[in-house]
């Protein structure tokens, strides 16, 4: 699977202006489905598969139209990926966007206080962020806000976690705040890095290979490790 982040991630950008690939409208149904296909699945793979083939099967119907398709193209993929970010967002933080967008007061959840949140003109709710007039990326400036609780939230981040070569806890994060805002996402983080079956190899492997090395060194240079730690 490609780098969620470039999927999510137009060709060309405008200080003023979001992604174009989120012009579509989400609707109540696509939510429904979405919510369906969450809850059975433990691959964002799958999940991003099954929602393309769902939105497309949606598009044919209403145009009366069939087709016999495949295999799902890079921008089919991209506007799965984006609609399952929208639909929830849409859940989570209905009340927030709708009050942003009426630009009426709302006490936020507790998580969302200290966020300058806005929703842009095609409805996704960002991070305004202090990098405002730096002359990084929009999405870096704005990273997208996204929950925690929900399960597709942790497989986006696992998928990070690989997609960087297994990065640790303070790489992956760092990474996901180029395009996403998770909250609490330092717990999250800790969480895939300590249950990634490949790291704890790794870090099984590498503590044996120190006990062995420290086995092996001659009696007086031990002693010097030792005292000097």
């Amino acid at each position: 699977m490609k780098d969620l982040g470039e999927d999510c991630e137009p060709a060309t950008r405008s200080e003023q202006k979001s992604d174009p690939i989120f012009t579509f409208h989400i609707q109540e149904s696509d939510n429904n489905v979405i919510s369906d296909v969450f809850e059975k699945s433990s691959s964002l793979n799958r999940i991003v598969s099954v929602t393309a083939y769902s939105k497309i099967f949606i598009n044919n119907s209403h145009k009366r139209k069939s087709s016999d398709q495949s295999y799902l193209n890079s921008g089919e993929r991209q506007i799965a990926l984006c609609t399952i970010l929208l639909a929830i967002q849409n859940s989570c933080f209905a009340k927030e966007i709708q009050a942003i967008r009426e630009n009426v007061p709302i006490s936020f959840k507790v998580p969302l206080i200290s966020l300058n949140l806005f929703v842009e003109e095609y409805g996704v709710l960002r991070v305004r962020g202090q990098l405002q007039n730096s002359s990084l990326p929009f999405q870096a400036k704005h990273p997208v806000n996204l929950p925690a609780s929900r399960k597709i939230i942790y497989l986006l981040m696992r998928e990070y976690h690989v997609a960087n070569l297994h990065a640790g806890p303070t790489l992956l994060s760092n990474v996901l705040r180029q395009k996403f805002w998770i909250i609490v996402v330092k717990r999250l983080v800790r969480k895939i890095v300590h249950k990634c079956v490949v790291c704890i190899r790794f870090r099984k492997n590498r503590s044996q290979q120190l006990t062995l090395y420290l086995l092996n060194l001659p009696t007086s240079n031990f002693l010097i490790l030792f005292f000097n730690h």
